[in-house]
């Protein structure tokens, strides 16, 4: 796993597509992440995760089925995640 690798969701495995990958680069060059995996808010409190105090999530832009916005947070940036998670 690595921070320049195609960013994708911690969970399914699936990758991310068009301008978010690039905001998802720019995040994790910004912030020195070192995972490629992403979660968003409720994925994370399923998992059992938290955000680690002060770290901030990324918007991405969704299109289905109208333009829409989500946050998603870096593994790095959770803590007490179940250790197949951990980044």
């Amino acid at each position: 796993e690595h921070p320049a690798a195609v960013p994708e969701h911690a969970l399914t495995g699936q990758s991310f597509t068009g301008i978010n990958v690039l905001l998802l680069w720019q995040a994790a060059k910004r912030y020195s992440l070192n995972s490629n995996r992403w979660l968003t808010g409720d994925d994370l409190r399923q998992a059992g995760g938290t955000v680690i105090p002060g770290q901030k999530p990324v918007t991405l832009v969704r299109y289905r089925p109208a333009l829409s916005l989500m946050k998603v947070i870096n593994l790095a940036q959770c803590e007490g995640l179940p250790d197949a998670l951990q980044p």
